[in-house]
């Protein structure tokens, strides 16, 4: 910054400095880019991470900025059931920050946790990996630039043969993870390192899970920026919260699947679409799973992937989209069931995307959404397509918006 001053002339003793000048304070030199990293980031996790501790006893969480993500719009919002004491927390919670690795690469990245119910210490569960899921991430993508992104690429592909089996083939609209990695390595092959680091990142979370007592499903994120400027969302999911893509043209597609005991059966050829549509429309109707007779309800509710339970894998699926501009992210926990269709028993897509079309930022057309999850009365006539069954329920999202 230029400092207006008498003119100097050229005399062998230089003249006083004005006094303006001396009263001025002495700028310190700029800080390292990792400690820069630091100061601008910490407040935005501790901040968080103080909504999460405090179970978020008001309803929303304010959209905020990250640094270096401008183009991205972020928004998180979560509530407790109705029917929980003021001191009782939520089992459901998100966070969601910026992580850099050993590179001094920025990406954004986050965590969506629902404590099981009916289990001890969910929200202890679901709260652990919160905390931890930053440490976690930061972890795993030093050790995955150990890996050639070739390594890295065997490396997921191998454990998704493991998880699902050979000739496995993902549910409508989910993306084939062995068809969207060599694309996406194509426009950037460091792609592979980070979708490993979130597998591993999942990984790393169960010690510090198990020793809350509980058990939690978790969805680990990360929006991974190529080297031409594309935006890729790799998401490694492990239990029931299902993820969403919404489409410039408000068109809605899960891109999850949940690990229940009825899509495991389906991977595994034990049981066949026809017979799960019959038991589908007859709630009367059992088939045999390891000698218990089961229905439908009950072979979906079974949940055979979680952090901290040893009867479950704490293998996740990982999935990898193109996030193009316009396009929105969203990550939701369980509650999510009360947009069932009565017809279909899945999401009603057509409600979704109605809510989500309206609000004029993420944060506006989240809390839209939970709200109506909350009383889906709101909808009008469009509640009468829904499942009535469905109870009240803690709920947390993430909607992440693509500039």
């Amino acid at each position: 910054m230029s400092i207006e001053g008498p003119t100097l002339r050229s005399v062998s003793v230089p003249p006083p400095i004005p006094r303006e000048v001396t009263k001025r304070k002495v700028q310190p030199p700029p800080l390292p880019a990792e400690a820069l990293a630091k100061r601008q980031t910490a407040p935005l996790i501790e901040r968080a991470l103080t909504w999460t501790r405090r179970n978020q006893m008001e309803n929303m969480v304010p959209a905020f900025a990250i640094p270096g993500f401008e183009r991205l719009g972020v928004a998180m919002s979560m509530e407790k059931k109705a029917d929980r004491r003021t001191d009782e927390p939520n089992e459901d919670n998100a966070l969601v920050f910026p992580v850099r690795d050993p590179r001094g690469c920025i990406k954004l990245g986050g965590i969506l946790a629902d404590g099981a119910g009916g289990e001890a210490n969910g929200a202890e569960a679901s709260e652990a990996a919160v905390q931890n899921a930053n440490d976690a991430l930061k972890k795993a993508l030093a050790q995955s630039l150990t890996l050639t992104a070739q390594e890295a690429e065997r490396k997921i592909l191998a454990h998704q043969e493991t998880k699902f089996g050979k000739n496995a083939v993902p549910k409508a609209g989910c993306p084939d993870i062995r068809e969207m990695l060599p694309m996406a390595m194509l426009e950037d092959p460091r792609i592979a390192n980070s979708a490993w680091a979130a597998i591993e990142a999942m990984r790393g979370l169960e010690t510090k899970v198990a020793e809350s007592g509980g058990i939690t499903t978790a969805d680990v994120f990360l929006i991974h920026e190529a080297q031409n400027g594309a935006r890729f969302a790799i998401l490694a999911s492990l239990g029931d919260s299902p993820a969403y893509i919404r489409s410039g043209k408000g068109e809605i597609r899960q891109i999850t699947q949940d690990d229940s005991l009825m899509n495991a059966l389906l991977n595994q050829k034990r049981l066949q679409p026809e017979d799960l549509a019959e038991i589908q429309q007859d709630p009367r109707k059992r088939i045999m799973v390891s000698g218990r007779p089961m229905n439908y309800a009950q072979l979906r509710a079974t949940i055979t992937g979680a952090l901290g339970g040893s009867r479950a894998s704490t293998e996740p699926s990982l999935v990898i989209v193109r996030l193009e501009p316009g396009e929105e992210l969203l990550i939701v926990s369980d509650a999510m069931d009360k947009l069932e269709n009565a017809e279909t028993g899945k999401t009603d897509t057509k409600i979704l995307a109605s809510i989500l079309a309206q609000g004029q930022t993420s944060l506006q057309r989240l809390n839209l959404l939970r709200k109506v999850i909350k009383n889906p009365t709101l909808l009008g006539d469009a509640a009468k397509r829904l499942a009535q069954y469905k109870k009240d329920d803690d709920f947390a999202g993430v909607l992440i918006t693509a500039q």
